[in-house]
């Protein structure tokens, strides 16, 4: 029937709006399940590229380390050596310290000895100026006093020329002659003897002359040399200018000098002559039967000049020693001040080595806690990169579950809204059946309306009745008439709403407006019934009221 399509209509409805609701809420529940499972995938790619650049970073920091070591190991290769290098300088500053110290000492004994030297030189410079050990005689002549004779050469022991260690047996051999003064002619020393002095020779002390040229035959002299314990003859030790090789060979030729006193003791019984025998010692050992012991002394003349000659070339060769040695200490002191600079220039590098190397030790240091940090943030990236891909495999599962239910969801809101519309269809057109019964009811009503006003109209009528018999007599057929038509009209509106309950009853409307409707029918049926009523009570009571009127007529 209507109501019940109504009912179905409407729980079809309600379901139709309920799922259409639930289909909306999991539809929601999709796009929220979505958008987790989208930033879910965020989420893990953010992951895998943060555990990207984690593994990146470590092994960035790990080429880095790497690096770290290599310089670490240069550094500390190189501070060992540059260490090693501070070192050798200070050990080779050291050694030359020593050198220094040592070429000091020996500068100042040179020094010392040059000192020594001039002082000496400064001695026997005074003592040949004084003319200290020379024969008044001579001295008077040398200094100019006397007038210098005719083929004077100077005195003996200047022409002479010998070492330090043969001129004091040269003097020792000479004798008093080492004094003597070289003339070329013994002839004008007697002249010149006999213009000046002329019997005053004691005026002027001792003078002798010596001539250049020898007189007279020269004596055998035997020859020494090669014997064993012989040193050489004396006149052959020296040096001399050769235009005096006459005078040097005279005095000087039957000398021979030897080791020791045993040897001149052996030789001198070969010797013969004049042949005397000097030892190194300072011996003397003639075939006169005469032995001197302790004649080597550096006072002699010539001894005095050797002295001089060496002292000068000892002087020299001081003077050059301490040039050397001030020159050696210059070089030294430069070559220390050199290493001292090197030294300080290795120590600031060793100190900018020893800081790139702390640097370097700290910078190590900073790596191996980021390696740390980076492992410690890749195994954190890889367990929050497999947290949400399970987080996003779990929302991507239950959205496909999502999905599927609201595929469901939708199939299921389809079904209900093809059912809806299928029941709809079926309540129009139970509408248009009960437009139809509507436009009867209407007809009815004013079909109804029609007999109400009929009614009063014979109600009025009955009134006028009583006024006249005929009137009522006319009316009462007029209303039985009416009556009829009324009941006849009743009895057709009952069978019409018998007719239209069993349509209503058969659309099954279920709309509540057309049960209103239908009670108001119903209603308006029941008062046409009361008015039928009152109608035929009225038209009873103007039949009794005729029939009275009747039968009192």
């Amino acid at each position: 029937n209507a109501d019940a399509a109504r009912e179905a209509s409407s729980r079809l409805q309600d379901e139709v709006t309920t799922s259409h609701r639930r289909h909306l809420e999991q539809r929601m529940e999709l796009e929220r399940l979505s958008r987790l499972a989208t930033a879910a995938d965020q989420r893990a790619d953010e992951c895998r590229h943060k555990f990207d650049q984690a593994t990146a970073a470590r092994a960035r920091l790990g080429e880095s380390l790497a690096a770290s070591d290599g310089n670490l190991s240069s550094l500390e290769t190189l501070l060992r050596k540059q260490a090693a290098e501070v070192a050798g300088c200070e050990q080779r500053e050291a050694d030359l310290g020593g050198v220094i110290r040592a070429t000091w000492d020996e500068l100042a004994e040179l020094r010392s000895q040059l000192e020594a030297c001039r002082e000496r030189t400064r001695v026997l410079a005074e003592l040949s100026e004084q003319h200290d050990g020379i024969p008044a005689g001579v001295r008077a002549v040398l200094s100019g006093e006397l007038p210098s004779p005719a083929g004077l050469a100077g005195m003996l022991a200047d022409a002479i020329v010998a070492d330090a260690a043969i001129a004091p047996l040269v003097d020792l051999a000479l004798g008093h002659l080492g004094g003597s003064l070289i003339i070329d002619d013994l002839t004008e020393a007697a002249r010149w003897a006999d213009d000046w002095l002329s019997g005053e020779s004691d005026r002027c002390g001792p003078l002798s002359f010596i001539a250049a040229t020898q007189h007279g035959a020269a004596s055998h002299r035997p020859d020494l040399s090669g014997l064993p314990g012989v040193v050489g003859r004396l006149d052959q030790l020296v040096s001399y200018d050769s235009r005096r090789e006459p005078i040097i060979s005279r005095v000087l030729g039957a000398a021979w000098v030897v080791e020791t006193l045993a040897d001149a003791q052996r030789l001198l019984p070969d010797a013969g002559g004049d042949v005397c025998l000097l030892t190194r010692d300072g011996m003397l050992l003639s075939p006169k039967g005469i032995l001197e012991i302790g004649g080597k002394s550096m006072a002699g003349l010539v001894a005095r000049h050797s002295e001089q000659s060496s002292l000068e070339d000892r002087s020299n060769g001081l003077i050059a020693a301490v040039a050397k040695h001030q020159a050696e200490l210059a070089a030294h002191e430069q070559e220390r001040t050199r290493i001292r600079d090197s030294i300080r220039g290795l120590r600031t590098r060793l100190e900018h080595t020893q800081g790139e190397l702390a640097t370097s030790r700290a910078e190590r240091q900073r790596l191996l806690r980021d390696q740390t940090s980076s492992t410690q943030a890749i195994e954190a990236a890889d367990e929050a990169r497999r947290t949400a891909e399970k987080e996003s495999a779990a929302l991507i599962e239950e959205r496909d579950w999502q999905a599927s239910n609201v595929e469901k969801a939708a199939a299921e809101e389809q079904r209900l809204t093809e059912e809806h519309t299928a029941a709809r269809r079926t309540i129009e057109d139970f509408d248009r059946s009960r437009g139809s019964l509507l436009d009867e009811i209407h007809a009815s009503s004013h079909e109804l309306e029609l007999a109400r006003t009929r009614l009063e109209d014979a109600r009025d009528d009955a009134r006028r009745l009583k006024a006249a018999r005929l009137a009522a007599h006319a009316a009462c057929g007029e209303e039985h008439s009416r009556l009829r038509d009324v009941s006849r009209r009743s009895s057709l509106l009952d069978l019409e709403c018998l007719r239209v309950r069993q349509t209503h009853a058969e659309a099954a409307i279920a709309a509540e407006f057309e049960s209103i409707t239908r009670r108001s029918l119903h209603r308006q049926r029941e008062a046409c019934v009361a008015q039928a009523r009152e109608a035929a009570m009225g038209s009873r009571a103007a039949q009794e009221s005729l029939t009275e009127q009747e039968r009192q007529g």
